[in-house]
């Protein structure tokens, strides 16, 4: 998923131990290859290709576009996946050092919008169908949380319940190693914010922010930062710096759900998402670590808030 994953677990055999993590990082694969944007032939990318056609999909980009799908409605559209033609947009303009103007911005959020799918998940073979030209998918907000429960999925497939699966620092656990309460994960957001620690057991953890990705662009006199998180609502980076950290207990696909809402409460904050998760019937607790003002540095407690929901 464009990230270093890594999957620790507890195995009877070195060599049972190296079938299933083959397989889970297998299915890893085709799940990358199902819904990436950034691969030009996926199967996500290559399905816009068709306009006002039913294209029949695979059963992994069904299973991300019913999740999203319910985050979308348990979000209020703050996470959409059809944000694709936005997401590129600054992502491009990202690399470059620069913002996009107004113009741009408009016509690539002219594309945005779930109402412009028609999916169809029921029949013998799921099918898309994309209303209008130029659209684009970004799963972002649930990709590796998804990926990590499907790998999780294949352990245990594979009589591997005791295992971790992390994803650049989204992890999904399954049971605890033996004598223990859960996994130990540490988990970190600006700087300063480096003494998270959880025990995590058959839940997941999902971080989310813009402690990596960001631009800085000179405004007049002033430098303005721009975080890689957009509100589908606005088409614009998220304005308020802010760090998310969510876990979820729990659940069918908590590696998803945590990613969902990590992302959720960067957009629309802590209460919001902890609101969503009541709607999607998810159990989870949720952290935000926020800027004062503009300038805060990431090296100074004094210049954040941070808050719980638990």
């Amino acid at each position: 998923m464009g990230v270093e994953t890594v999957i620790t677990t507890w195995a009877p055999s070195v060599e049972i131990a190296r079938d299933a993590t083959r397989q889970a990082f297998d299915r890893l694969a085709r799940l990358e290859q199902a819904i990436s944007d950034y691969r030009p032939r996926s199967e996500a990318m290559l399905a816009t290709e068709f306009v006002e056609e039913d294209v029949p999909i695979s059963a992994d980009f069904a299973a991300a576009l019913e999740v999203a799908a319910g985050w979308w409605r348990g979000s209020d559209g703050a996470v959409d996946p059809t944000i694709g033609p936005l997401t590129a947009l600054w992502r491009d303009h990202r690399r470059r050092g620069a913002i996009p103007d107004r113009r741009s911005t408009a016509f690539a959020g002219a594309t945005v919008g779930w109402n412009k799918l028609s999916v169809d998940l029921a029949g013998p073979t799921p099918t898309i169908r994309f209303r209008t030209a130029a659209m684009r998918l970004d799963f972002g907000a649930i990709g590796k949380g998804l990926a990590g429960d499907l790998a999780l999925a294949t352990m245990r497939e594979h009589g591997l319940p005791r295992t971790l699966v992390d994803l650049g620092g989204d992890v999904v656990a399954g049971e605890p190693p033996p004598g223990r309460d859960g996994w130990r994960i540490s988990v970190r957001t600006v700087a300063w914010d480096d003494q998270q620690v959880l025990d995590l057991a058959t839940g997941a953890v999902a971080t989310s922010g813009d402690v990596e990705q960001f631009v800085e662009v000179v405004d007049g006199d002033q430098v303005r930062r721009y975080g890689h998180i957009l509100d589908p609502r606005t088409g614009e980076p998220v304005p308020i710096r802010r760090e998310a950290t969510v876990e979820v207990r729990g659940g069918v696909r908590p590696g998803a759900d945590a990613d969902a809402l990590a992302t959720l409460a960067v957009i629309a904050g802590a209460d919001a998402a902890k609101e969503a998760a009541g709607r999607m019937g998810v159990s989870a607790s949720i952290r935000t670590v926020e800027a004062r003002f503009p300038g805060a540095d990431p090296a100074v407690p004094e210049d954040w808030s941070v808050r719980v929901v638990p």
